[in-house]
């Protein structure tokens, strides 16, 4: 597929050293979080060798603490455990606390009365470091989708920006095309399935890290976590082949046949079914103009004026865009395809 747009003809997209700026300050963020996401990994890794002996709360409360957005919860609590005959006190009790929220603190005191008997896991080498849960929830999950949006920024800006610099003065063309062996197809939307599929990923994404903790509650499970993410891989993948399915039926592309001497419109959601045309039965190929919208602003769609098989004269709508001169080009491409002029 090759640019079949003159220069001025598409979309003008500028990497500028902002857009520039812009994906560094989310690309530097997302490795922050993620040096953040190994450490505490790592530390949930060693924790699972921690030996089991057996302890005693002595203080455990809610404590409430201003953070930057608001405040939030906190539990205070304090337990004792012996090892090898000397005394130590904990505090800690989970080696990282990424997702957690007032209900989970409500519900970690109540089953942790002061005086009540409790497990606690200390490291062989440092008795002194310890932890009361070594589970694995779906924190460590839940700050990975956390990122997501933020990867669909700056992978987008950049992608966009390197596209851009393929064509002259940066301009995404808004169709491409190839003419081979006497076939010419004009396809526009050609990128729409990396579009779509990006947007699914950011709304579902942002859907997911919304949700799970005012409807579930966190942190949250493993189990929870896990079905989000395989959601959340499903969805978009299933999108984009459906897409690139489309396309490969003819939903975005028009199709000049010079050895049949036809041309073949894509179908649509109205057409059911691409319409197949005579070089001879076509009439004209021309620029339309819609009605102003509410603001006063007009598209400039481009119809296709030829005669079916039974002789009706019909008019069939390609494609439309805001900027007249693309519909124009977008014309005198296809009349360049049909050896002729149309008018």
């Amino acid at each position: 597929m090759h640019d079949l747009n003159a220069p001025a003809s598409g979309f003008q997209i500028y990497p500028t050293v902002f857009d520039g700026f812009i994906a560094l300050i989310f690309f530097a963020f997302s490795v922050t979080v993620y040096f953040q996401l190994a450490d505490a990994v790592w530390r949930h890794l060693l924790s699972q060798s921690f030996e089991a002996v057996p302890g005693v709360v002595t203080r455990c409360g809610i404590s409430r603490h201003e953070g930057a957005d608001g405040e939030f919860s906190d539990v205070d609590i304090q337990y004792t455990y012996e090892i090898h005959d000397k005394t130590y006190h904990g505090t800690v009790i989970r080696c990282h606390k990424l997702v957690w929220d007032h209900p989970f603190a409500m519900r970690f005191v109540a089953a942790h009365p002061v005086g009540s008997k409790i497990m606690v896991y200390a490291d062989p080498s440092n008795p002194a470091n310890s932890v009361l849960m070594r589970d694995t929830d779906g924190s460590f999950l839940y700050i990975a989708m956390f990122l997501l949006p933020f990867h669909v920024v700056w992978i987008g800006t950049v992608a966009a920006g390197f596209e851009a610099r393929k064509y002259p003065s940066c301009q995404m063309p808004a169709y491409v095309g190839s003419d081979q062996n006497g076939v010419l197809r004009i396809r526009w939307n050609y990128l729409i399935h990396f579009g779509i599929t990006f947007v699914v990923i950011f709304i579902l994404s942002i859907f997911f890290i919304l949700g799970i903790p005012f409807h579930i509650g966190s942190p949250p499970s493993l189990f929870t976590m896990t079905v989000a993410w395989l959601i959340l891989i499903a969805v978009p993948t299933a999108v984009y082949f459906t897409i690139e399915r489309r396309g490969a039926l003819g939903y975005y592309e028009i199709v000049i046949d010079r050895r049949q001497r036809t041309l073949t419109v894509p179908r649509s959601a109205v057409r059911g079914e691409n319409v197949v045309m005579r070089f001879q039965d076509i009439e004209s190929v021309r620029v339309g103009i819609s009605k102003p919208d509410s603001e006063g602003n007009v598209s400039y769609p481009v119809f296709l004026i030829g005669r079916d098989s039974t002789g009706l004269l019909k008019e069939i709508k390609l494609v439309h865009w805001e900027d007249k001169e693309i519909s124009d080009r977008l014309v005198a491409v296809i009349q360049k395809g049909l050896g002729k002029v149309t008018s």
